[in-house]
């Protein structure tokens, strides 16, 4: 038993973090959105029957994959939310409202700290060109040694070509991963490209999982 213990370590030489949800919360893109209008000047009113068009609701998280994806850009994105909305609303706001929401779970980037002394560290995320303006206020690629954009690659989770993108960044094999994702459909997708992977739940599950893979952390 010891013996396969020391191969599994051996083997894991890199583990790969989402980031909404895991490193930083909440994860929901579309519920960042409702939570930024909510705080924003957009008339409640307008907030709340957006809500309940389940049409305009399906249009916006098209829209927010498409900037995700890279298909568009800002400018492209807030004209097609206007035009869904009806509304000539000051983008700047709703996008200081959605950037400000964006916080770093503490416990789980103390344990990308303390992987990166042994480890190569990767984050693998379905974001936009704000992650960057995220990371102006937080510093956190830091701790990073490669971050992989949806927006950037103009590929998104579950796709395999994106972890297959992150992993030749890395330079290593599938095999030798751990990928972390609290979506469930993002975490079978990295088994079937034969990483070793986690559904996340919480950081106290996730020290356990990772230690059940061999790695010290």
């Amino acid at each position: 038993m010891l013996k396969i213990c020391l191969w599994v370590m051996r083997m894991i030489r890199a583990i790969i973090f989402d980031f909404g949800g895991v490193c930083f919360y909440p994860g929901n893109t579309n519920q960042i959105i409702k939570e930024a209008l909510f705080n924003s000047n957009f008339p409640k009113m307008k907030i709340l029957l957006l809500l309940l068009d389940f049409r305009k609701r399906k249009l916006i998280k098209e829209a927010v994959k498409e900037f995700n994806s890279g298909l568009i850009d800002d400018k492209s994105f807030w004209k097609k939310i206007k035009k869904i909305t009806k509304y000539d609303f000051d983008e700047r706001e709703i996008k200081e409202n959605i950037i400000s929401l964006n916080k770093p779970i503490n416990r789980v980037m103390h344990i990308i700290k303390r992987l990166k002394k042994k480890y190569k560290v990767g984050l693998l995320t379905n974001n936009n060109s704000w992650l960057d303006e995220i990371n102006q206020r937080y510093n956190f690629y830091q701790y990073f040694d490669v971050v992989v954009n949806s927006f950037d690659v103009k590929i998104s989770k579950p796709s395999e070509k994106i972890y297959k993108i992150t992993l030749k960044r890395l330079s290593v094999k599938p095999d030798e991963v751990v990928f972390i994702d609290d979506k469930k459909e993002n975490v079978v997708a990295a088994i079937r490209v034969g990483m070793k992977a986690i559904h996340y739940k919480n950081p106290e599950k996730l020290i356990k999982e990772l230690r059940s893979f061999g790695v010290e952390v």
